[in-house]
């Protein structure tokens, strides 16, 4: 039963839905989808080894073959997958639910306090007690360290309640292992927390709020996958109602603020494109001189992933018999295991930078970097204080260097990394920039934009800008990699950005648009890789993704000169035979009339948007619009989805059907060409 459970633990934590036991003599499956204590109730089904032929279908379920076809879920029930929550909606419910228990307490002590400073305080407390459980889980301290400290109160070992005993502790920590987490601060001058609350606090972080659960192993669950926590965490917004302080997750600020997500996938891709490509053949020396900006940080899963890599190719080169010059890295005279504290503190310092708009993303960001800087250490090798990144981590406007507009989030790139740009800027920019459209800024903010970048071009997106930035704060030949809207390769609003681009190197365009990259966010990306400066006759690679992994095979490759900023970059045709077809026009195409706000529930029309276009066919709709005369098109008809160049398109042969604005309606003009063809 225990290595059933720890098999689970270990599963659950990974957000794997399976778990497999065996001993060669029996074998055990069970569901992953919940971490609880009685785990029998996991259990699908178990074998002998001398019923394996007998019960072969079973068997089978666990073959290749049956986890591509998905056929193993059959063993799960719609209820399981219903009542059981995953690793990261379970963690973020428990971070929600301290972070409310903690402003709550603060705000009924201390109402006089602006909400900022709560936040502020519940913040820092949160990050300090994330990180104890996680170096506790790494092995870097004992066993149930952090829980050892409400005991000490509850059996009166010390003669503290148990804030000032944590107070007490955090001073400790700050000597131990520094990094200014644990430096004294706001939460030490204005922190007020009741022994119930905070042991309340310290269970969750054990065993959860439901109490039913084994506990969490801080160690086990993957970056990526606490990135992902920490982003849909700082979608909360922290609102005042009187005397109370109320949590609100719906409205959330982050992606109000046009900002997703990225999965571990794209930022995979990205980062092996980019950081990969541009270290691979350089000396250690140079490396460790390499500088890499996410200008757009948030929780920090770019600069996470992009430390990693960094180490992984240095530890290579080391154990392939090449050194650096620095005491750190001279060529040590046997294999190593993998780098030393010290060693990955210097790469972190040397080479990793980003700025968020949102303070508190900052923070998460270091405490990412700070824990991924811990993996695999111990009581023995952990040796060093951890490093300050406040030379690394900047919270500011990238965009705005303007105080009048941006006030103290106004950024002066010069001014923050004066080293950076001494040496010529950034050698490689990555991330996933926010996407907000023009219409969403303030005015201020609009007219500082279209008096200081080319890119803020008729009803331009935020993210066009953050090309233009990274343009700029990158060096000569330096690398360029983002995940970004599709749309600036046919809008008008994309045409400056478009030249910007083909003044430079286009290495490299992925459309992902046909995979679910957002999830809710009704965005259709492309991932874009660029190399500063102009190399005459090159070469795009476009890759068209179909799955996942993102194997780059058999590309579509476009000579860069063939593309023209002011018309739209056809990527998914060979412009070469397109410019030779000539004659007469057969299509007339334009945007449906209607739009979302003729939609009406009384409405004796029924509409059809982009979502109801599938290829070749429509899905069928119950959705009521008001209906005029000159909104109903000539049948037949083609709709298409008003997207860039991912081609989903449909003929329409019902009259009554009523298309708006998202969708683009296509008529023959010649009566003897069929619209089917």
């Amino acid at each position: 039963e225990d290595e059933g459970r720890q098999a689970v633990s270990y599963a659950y934590h990974r957000k794997i839905k399976f778990s497999v036991l065996t001993n060669f003599k029996y074998l055990r499956v069970y569901h992953a989808l919940s971490n609880i204590k009685n785990i029998d109730k996991n259990l699908l089904f178990w074998l002998e080894v001398k019923d394996f032929e007998k019960e072969f279908d079973k068997l089978w379920l666990l073959s290749k073959e049956s986890f591509e076809k998905q056929e193993i879920n059959k063993l799960l029930s719609k209820k399981d997958e219903r009542i059981n929550k995953p690793i990261d909606k379970n963690i973020l419910e428990d971070l929600l639910g301290i972070r409310n228990l903690f402003s709550k307490e603060l705000k009924a002590k201390k109402n006089y306090l602006d909400k900022e400073i709560i936040d502020e305080v519940v913040q820092i407390m949160i990050n300090r007690l994330i990180f104890i459980r996680s170096v506790e889980d790494r092995g870097l301290e004992p066993l149930n360290y952090l829980k050892s400290f409400e005991s000490d109160v509850r059996q009166q070992r010390t003669n503290l309640q148990l804030f000032p005993y944590l107070l007490k502790k955090f001073e400790e920590f700050n000597k131990k292992y520094d990094s200014k987490l644990f430096e004294s601060g706001l939460v030490e001058k204005e922190g007020n927390f009741s022994d119930d609350v905070l042991r309340e606090v310290i269970l969750i972080l054990y065993f959860g709020s439901d109490k039913n659960q084994e506990r969490y192993l801080f160690d086990q669950i993957p970056g990526d996958l606490f990135g992902s926590i920490y982003e849909q965490y700082l979608g909360t917004i922290l609102s005042e109602t009187e005397k109370r302080v109320k949590l609100q997750g719906e409205t959330g600020k982050r992606k109000k603020m046009g900002i997703y997500y990225t999965p571990s996938y794209i930022v995979e891709y990205i980062v092996k494109n980019t950081i990969g490509e541009y270290i691979k053949d350089k000396s250690i020396d140079e490396i460790l001189n390499v500088k890499i900006l996410d200008p757009a940080c948030g929780s920090g899963s770019f600069l996470t992933r992009a430390f990693v890599e960094v180490c992984n190719v240095i530890e290579d080169k080391l154990n392939k018999g090449e050194e650096g010059s620095k005491i750190l890295f001279k060529n040590p005279k046997e294999k190593i295991e993998k780098l030393s504290l010290g060693q990955k503190i210097e790469i972190l310092r040397n080479c990793i930078y980003g700025v968020d708009l949102d303070e508190k993303a900052i923070e998460l960001a270091g405490l990412n970097l700070l824990l991924k800087l811990l993996d695999e250490e111990n009581q023995e090798t952990r040796k060093l204080l951890l490093p300050h990144l406040e030379n690394n981590l900047k919270n500011g406007n990238s965009l705005i260097d303007d105080y009048k507009v941006a006030g103290d989030k106004a950024f002066n790139w010069h001014a923050q990394f004066p080293d950076v740009f001494r040496n010529g800027g950034f050698d490689v920019v990555i991330g996933n920039p926010p996407y907000v459209n023009n219409r969403n800024l303030t005015e201020k903010d609009k007219i500082f934009f279209e008096n200081s970048y080319k890119t803020a071009y008729q009803q331009y997106d935020l993210y066009v800008l953050f090309y233009e930035l990274s343009l700029k704060v990158i060096r000569k030949e330096g690398l360029l990699g983002f995940i970004t809207p599709n749309k600036f390769a046919i809008t008008n609003y994309g045409q400056p950005l478009r030249q910007l681009m083909l003044n430079n190197n286009i290495k490299k365009i992925v459309d992902v648009s046909r995979l679910d990259v957002f999830g809710d966010a009704s965005t259709y990306p492309y991932i874009v890789i660029l190399q500063k400066d102009l190399v005459k006759k090159n070469e795009i690679n476009f890759y068209l993704a179909r799955d996942q992994i993102l194997k780059d095979i058999h590309p579509l490759v476009i000579h860069q000169d063939e593309l023209k900023y002011n018309e739209p970059f056809n990527f998914e045709s060979n412009k070469s035979i397109v410019n030779k077809i000539s004659g007469e026009k057969v299509i007339d195409i334009y945007r449906a009339k209607p739009t979302s706000k003729n939609i009406s529930v009384k409405g004796e029309g029924i509409f059809v948007s982009n979502k109801e276009i599938e290829s070749y066919y429509l899905l069928k709709s119950n959705k009521r619009i008001e209906s005029k005369k000159e909104w109903k098109i000539k049948t037949p008809a083609i709709l298409m989805k008003k997207i860039c160049y991912v081609p989903t398109s449909s003929i329409l042969y019902d009259d009554t059907l009523i298309p708006i604005n998202t969708v683009y309606v296509i008529h023959s003009k010649n009566d003897k060409i069929s619209l089917s063809f």
